[in-house]
């Protein structure tokens, strides 16, 4: 069974109503008769679809989250994705998946996409419940809630995107700034750490180095300068998506052990400054191990 048939499977959409109104009518001797009206089999709307997503439930929220995933993967979009993903993310071995700066799938349709194209990731690569965790700081109640419906881990504080890694890690953050990019590379600016980087992510070199100057790109994001030069990267489906805003200008991204300096002396690794590991996620480190165990 395909991953698509798999992931159709496992959505849900609520039941449809029919109409069963009668009509009146008219016969000679002023005789009336009722004759059933035929069934409309065209779905009525569902009411949650129209209500102000303030006023969402954790039910209506899981429910237009089931019917944002259905349209995805039935999209041309997706069935073009998904070989990429495939081919790409399966050999990386990735056995955990962090997710920066998707937004508030309450408030924004282009976050419910996103939030439901990390779930089938999750799914193509086959994590462990408590592997994906997942942060943006307008994220609201409700949309942690959902997080944990999914068996998805929110974290607690804001690591400004710095998160240090020890196993092979997919970063999803799409459209996120360019500085946050250079924070996760400088947090694993090792050689054993950054061939066990991978990301999903604005495209390195389209979106930033071939069209910013130079002195923009070394004042906000120091660190893509250099890991531009040894990235191997895969764009996702071009214009296939009907909402542009969505998944545009994303990529598959990481740095092949093959062409990472392997000498410490390298002036690859001394172009930037080596900033000090931030350890305020340590906490979330320390869970992240005994859910390996």
């Amino acid at each position: 069974m395909s991953v698509v048939e798999t992931l159709k499977q496992s959505s849900t959409t609520a039941p449809s109503k029919q109409d069963d109104d009668g009509f009146t009518k008219v016969e000679p001797k002023f005789k009336y008769k009722v004759t059933p009206k035929k069934k409309n089999h065209k779905k009525k709307k569902s009411h949650f679809k129209y209500q102000d997503p303030s006023d969402w439930t954790l039910d209506d929220m899981i429910k237009q989250l089931e019917s944002y995933r259905e349209k995805l993967i039935e999209t041309r979009f997706y069935e073009t994705l998904v070989p990429l993903l495939t081919d790409h993310l399966l050999p990386r071995q990735c056995d955990t998946m962090i997710c920066y700066g998707v937004g508030s799938m309450q408030d924004s349709i282009a976050a419910r996409y996103q939030f439901m194209l990390a779930l089938a990731i999750k799914d193509i690569l086959q994590l462990k419940k408590g592997r994906l965790s997942i942060y943006d700081p307008v994220m609201t109640s409700l949309d942690k809630e959902a997080c944990a419906h999914y068996d998805l881990k929110v974290i607690q504080q804001d690591e400004g995107c710095k998160r240090s890694i020890t196993t092979s890690t997919l970063f999803y953050m799409p459209h996120c700034a360019k500085s946050l990019y250079s924070n996760t590379i400088s947090a694993n600016w090792t050689k054993e750490q950054l061939e066990q980087v991978t990301f999903i992510g604005n495209d390195f070199l389209d979106v930033y180095i071939t069209s910013q100057p130079d002195s923009t790109l070394r004042r906000e994001c120091p660190y893509l300068i250099p890991a531009s030069t040894i990235v191997e990267s895969t764009p996702f489906p071009d214009n296939l998506f009907a909402i542009t805003n969505v998944f545009n200008n994303l990529a598959i991204q990481y740095f092949p052990a093959s062409v990472i300096p392997q000498e410490d002396s390298d002036p690859f690794w001394s172009s930037v400054p080596f900033e000090k590991k931030d350890d305020s996620n340590s906490e979330d480190k320390d869970e992240d191990e005994k859910d390996r165990k």
